[in-house]
């Protein structure tokens, strides 16, 4: 019983990470329902185990009472039950306490493996390998045809989440993790790990992508202060000279224009998105003539659910969905993390990334996030231990097994 939720939230994780969406290309609804129905039972065991908050646990009422009462006086015809799916599991881990739960080694070798496929199969998936690129557009499409075997022609290494976009924001979800351990462990390998996260973000070639990268180059060079920083800096000189004597003038037009035009794609754009003629267009419509009438479950063509977390909470459930969700994500976070600083930096991670895209309902983030909490969890109170072993006295000091504690790559 001791590593029973370490072992069922690794379980959680790799399900949720590499859970196949299709089958020869054909998309399945039970595999993308799979990690989400897996989702449901083991924070069920889990909130069993070390019990649940009572503020999230109020915004989780509120929020599917709302979705409920919406879809019973919702205009639309059409319904989508398992549009409520998502919203369960989310809401459920909302309310779980996680705080309890130890970083032990089942996670740990989750996370190794992790690491392993993600920077194993992108490398494979740059260096066009016919073979991985075909598994890929036959196990993981999704949300359209040929999304995966476009993106996959560009080079992009979207691996399972099918989108840029979202790969995007979970390379920049592992670039923290490792990021957080060299912080508090100084080992050179979490730096390395990091950095090899930032060029994926590269190879991604989205404006998400290389939006996340700066921040992530940011966060890089403010954790670094010192003569890694000067390296670093002076790595990013020699590239940009190098650039600017192999790039001529024709190519960098070309580049300036393609990224603005990605940047206001109708589709698919940060900008383009939420002009008038935009994806977006008709749920902004809906959203201004109806401010407080949600569609809940209901569902029409004309209006599109993905792109935007908020758009999406405000056309479901109206504002009622909208605070419920995000005042009880930050409740969960904080009360879930031990760090008050960390706690922030998640929320901020998480819902910053809601503006391209509904990502807290996205079934691999539910399942993700767990991890998450539990890994950072593990980096503090370490962190703490460590400098409570190195300013107590010798006499004082407890004794305690140093390799009872988690270790980390």
């Amino acid at each position: 019983m001791k590593h029973l939720a370490n072992f069922l939230l690794a379980a959680v994780f790799l399900v949720g990470l590499y859970c196949p969406t299709s089958v020869d290309t054909v998309q399945s609804r039970w595999l993308w329902a799979a990690p989400g129905f897996l989702a449901i039972a083991v924070l069920a065991i889990v909130i069993l185990r070390y019990g649940l908050h009572a503020v999230p646990l109020v915004c989780a009422m509120v929020a599917m009472s709302s979705l409920l009462l919406f879809t019973a006086m919702t205009p639309l015809w059409s319904l989508t039950p398992g549009a409520l799916l998502p919203y369960t599991a989310l809401l459920l881990l909302l309310c779980t306490d996680l705080s309890g739960v130890a970083y032990g080694r089942p996670l740990r070798f989750a996370w190794i493996a992790a690491n392993i496929l993600n920077i194993g199969l992108s490398a494979l998936i740059v260096a066009d390998s016919k073979p991985v690129k075909t598994f890929f557009i036959s196990t993981y499409s999704a949300f359209y045809d040929q999304l995966v075997s476009s993106m996959l022609a560009a080079g992009k290494p979207v691996l399972t989440f099918a989108s840029h976009s979202i790969a995007a924001f979970f390379f920049f979800v592992c670039f923290y993790l490792h990021l957080r351990t060299f912080t508090a462990r100084r080992r050179n390998g979490s730096l390395l790990m990091a950095i090899v996260y930032l060029v994926l973000l590269v190879l991604l070639k989205s404006i998400s992508a290389y939006c996340l990268f700066a921040a992530g180059a940011a966060l890089l060079l403010y954790y670094t202060a010192g003569p890694r920083t000067v390296m670093i800096l002076g790595s990013v000189a020699v590239v940009i000279c190098l650039a600017a004597v192999f790039v001529t003038a024709t190519q960098w037009d070309r580049g300036v224009a393609s990224i603005w035009q990605v940047w206001n794609a109708p589709g698919s754009g940060f900008q383009g998105r939420y002009l008038e003629d935009g994806v977006l267009g008709q749920d902004l419509k809906y959203i201004n003539e109806h401010p407080l009438q949600g569609v809940g479950i209901g569902y029409s063509e004309s209006l599109w659910y993905g792109d935007s977390g908020p758009i999406e909470l405000l056309i479901r459930g109206s504002l009622p969905l909208l605070l419920a969700v995000y005042i009880g994500f930050w409740s969960f976070v904080r009360r879930s993390l031990v760090s008050k600083g960390m706690a922030i930096a998640v929320f901020l991670m998480y819902f910053g990334f809601e503006i391209a895209y509904s990502n807290l309902l996205y079934l691999r983030t539910v399942c993700v996030l767990p991890f998450v909490i539990v890994y950072l969890n593990g980096l503090s109170r370490r962190h703490a231990f460590e400098i409570q072993e190195t300013h107590s006295p010798a006499v004082l000091r407890p004794r305690v097994s140093l390799p009872a504690l988690p270790e980390y790559l």
